[in-house]
């Protein structure tokens, strides 16, 4: 059993080339200490709320992001969890582990009905076909058109059909066009994307200004684990919107933000904030 815990953990580490740091390591081995302390859940649960507090603080790829969630889950912290699979899949948007991953923390918000976990679960534009296509096949579609458009430009200045040269210009278009979507999907992933993540992290009302005064928009207040994305930010207050389109405010200490979250060594996804009423990264 020791020996199936310490291979799943290694597995998970070193299968990613930007985990090779002694600090994943520490923590891989704490967690498989504190996966082994079945007769003490109590402590068990502060190791794997240590882990995965230190490892949030970590850059790292899809590997370092999956053993991230997997300590949040076991220390019941889901609000992490969702938030440390949603920022492994801006990087490795078709790792099928984080996408299981994902699915299940889901599972485990508790909305106030089954319409409500319908409207408010984010889709997963990420995984959507086109996308998935233009990520894996987008830069080899883009070589061959130019390629054949060239071979059609080169005919065309010889023989002067007509037909050539307008196979030329459909190519270099269809060329041009998979390159936008391409720069379009990575933009999707971009920091700005990630810097507007938002997880909820105790229970709150989504009022409709940044104040207590203000009425709420909703029947049932907003259970730890619902996602939205960052509006606006004050120094108190977050406006967010959710994934059926309502956008409101809350607390801002009842949030994990995108942009709060430090890694060592590299400060935020971006360089900076301001922490007064703005825009938001």
């Amino acid at each position: 059993m020791r020996f199936c815990t310490w291979t799943f953990v290694m597995f998970l580490v070193v299968g990613d080339a930007t985990t090779a740091d002694d600090r994943v390591f520490r923590m891989a081995e704490l967690f498989a200490e504190a996966k082994r302390l079945n007769a003490e859940p109590a402590r068990a649960r502060r190791l794997f709320d240590q882990v995965a507090e230190d490892l949030s603080h970590v850059p790292g790829g899809a590997a370092v992001r999956r053993l991230e969630a997997q300590a949040s889950l076991l220390a019941g912290n889901l609000p992490q969890a969702i938030e440390a699979y949603r920022l492994g899949l801006f990087d490795n948007p078709d790792d099928a582990a984080l996408r299981r991953g994902l699915e299940m923390a889901r599972s485990r918000v508790e909305y106030a009905s089954a319409a409500d976990r319908v409207a408010l679960t984010p889709q997963d534009r990420l995984n959507m076909a086109r996308w998935r296509l233009v990520r894996r096949q987008g830069i080899a579609a883009v070589a061959l058109l130019s390629i054949v458009g060239a071979t059609a430009l080169g005919q065309w200045t010889v023989t002067r059909r007509r037909w050539l040269f307008f196979l030329f210009i459909f190519l270099e278009l269809s060329a041009l066009l998979i390159c936008g979507l391409w720069f379009l999907e990575r933009r999707q992933r971009g920091p700005d994307e990630r810097n507007r993540l938002v997880v909820i992290r105790a229970t709150t009302w989504l009022r409709a200004g940044d104040h207590e005064q203000f009425p709420t928009y909703r029947d049932h207040p907003l259970a730890p684990g619902v996602e939205g994305r960052l509006v606006l930010q004050s120094d108190r207050w977050l406006q967010i919107a959710l994934a059926d389109g309502t956008v409101g405010w809350i607390p801002v200490h009842d949030a994990r933000v995108g942009w709060q979250r430090q890694y060592t060594g590299g400060g935020p996804y971006n360089d900076g904030h301001e922490s007064t009423r703005e825009k938001a990264p």
